[in-house]
């Protein structure tokens, strides 16, 4: 009895003593945390998750405090400031892989061995590694290089260091590329790591490093296949070709990286410039990756622009892939009706004011361009996501480059027949949107065919 006399008379005191403090404002006890995701009250590795799989289009609820940069939207480049926030004093390290198929680029042009040399011209840091993985080439002009083979170059602060890679393969084998990127990120372990296509690039459809010692080539779903095996995903993957900045490449490595470097356009003989954006990231390995691809995207316009040569580069945030997608389904569905309702002649017509990028031979066209020829509810759409996603777009003496290119008949509405479906289907575009071209494209097929 006597304890629970004393108990009560604590509790009592306590109640006493608490009913004397002063109340905290509701504003002050509600206060957010930057970067509390999940709403919970603190910043921790769980708001890193959750945000990711937002960007990733996950179900997931995020509070406003996800919006890091104050930019007013939630992009990948919030989820790189969370992540710099918790871990303020790692010191960070990075990789680049290089995949490069040198082709008659290098046989012929030496183009390949330039941007070794360039690479071999950087400075490197303790905590930035560059990996070559070479191949797809008759002849070699670097020293110790094999060919008609296969090489790893590594590049870093104890110098350059070149190996024969037991096996010779094509470009094609996506799995060579999945076994370059999962190998070296085991030899390599980094925070960041950041992946370049190096050789010649033909679009969505045909798709890059063309490697003629086997007459092959790597298509998209080779390309997304590989890197959502290696089990490595990317601050940024680059293409130091040509015709890759578009749509569907951008939705085929969608929860694969956080960022996308690539041109509209054909790309000149000078390409990108390695030397000093790898100085500079080797500097800092723990760069915001969309300042890094400033750098970068700065090197490629400066150096054509020194040999006066045209260039266009973009830089796209992945995390709107899908939306992006989505977007183009509800504009094609607007086009598509207006083949229904006008015929394909109206379509042709309209298709032919948009701009063409590689000389037309690969029927890939300038988004907004696009979007321009067939005006409404579909096309604003479109326009609003590409305002997001695009995050830089810089151009040297090349015109209607609005940033992103999609694949559109016009020269070749033939290639509907062979390469359309079983190029974009597998990266999980619909299928109706595929049904809607190639009924199109075949009934330009049929015009043209009347008109000869």
């Amino acid at each position: 009895m006597k304890a629970h006399n004393r108990l009560c008379c604590m509790l009592a005191a306590v109640l006493t003593l608490l009913a004397a403090l002063p109340c905290l404002p509701a504003s002050a006890a509600d206060t957010p945390v930057r970067g509390d995701v999940s709403g919970d009250g603190v910043t921790d590795i769980d708001d890193v998750y959750l945000l990711r799989d937002y960007l990733l289009a996950k179900p997931a609820d995020v509070t406003a405090e996800a919006d890091l940069d104050g930019s007013g939207s939630i992009s990948a480049a919030d989820l790189t400031l969370l992540k710099r926030m918790l871990l303020p004093q790692k010191q960070e390290r990075a990789v680049l892989m290089i995949y490069l198929v040198g082709a008659d680029l290098e046989s012929e042009l030496y183009e390949a061995s330039n941007d070794i040399y360039e690479l071999q011209q950087a400075e490197y840091g303790s905590d930035l590694t560059v990996v070559v993985q070479t191949g797809g080439t008759a002849q070699w002009h670097t020293a110790g290089m094999t060919d008609y083979g296969n090489d790893m170059l590594i590049f870093d602060s104890t110098g350059t260091r070149l190996r024969r890679s037991a096996t010779d393969a094509h470009a094609m084998d996506g799995g060579f590329l999945q076994a370059f990127i999962a190998d070296t990120a085991e030899e390599f372990p980094a925070d960041h790591y950041g992946l370049i296509l190096w050789g010649h690039g033909m679009g969505p459809l045909y798709g890059l490093c063309y490697d003629p010692l086997f007459r092959s080539r790597l298509t998209l779903p080779a390309l997304r296949d590989a890197l959502t095996g290696a089990g490595v995903h990317f601050d940024w993957v680059g293409f130091d070709t040509c015709l890759m900045a578009n749509a569907e490449t951008a939705y085929a490595l969608r929860g694969c990286a956080d960022y996308m470097i690539a041109s509209e356009e054909s790309v000149s003989g000078y390409g990108w410039h390695y030397t000093d954006f790898v100085t500079e990231w080797s500097k800092n390995p723990g760069m915001d990756t969309a300042a890094l691809a400033g750098l970068i995207m700065e090197d490629i316009i400066a150096v054509n622009k020194e040999n006066d040569l045209s260039a266009t580069v973009s830089c796209f945030d992945l995390s709107c892939a899908d939306e992006m997608m989505t977007a183009l389904y509800g504009f094609m569905d607007d086009v598509y009706d207006s083949y229904l309702a006008d015929g394909i002649g109206t379509v042709q017509q309209a298709r032919a004011s948009a701009a063409d990028f590689g000389e037309g031979q690969y029927d890939i066209t300038d988004l907004d361009s696009l979007l321009a020829a067939f005006p409404g509810d579909g096309a604003d759409a479109v326009r609003a996501v590409m305002q997001r996603m695009i995050t830089d777009n810089l151009c040297w003496m090349t015109e209607n480059a609005c940033g992103m290119s999609l694949w559109f008949f016009r020269n070749h509405p033939e290639d509907y027949k062979t390469v359309l479906t079983s190029a974009l289907e597998p990266i999980g575009i619909r299928q109706t949107y595929l049904a809607q071209l190639t009924e199109m494209a075949q009934a330009a097929c049929e015009a043209q065919q009347t008109a000869a």
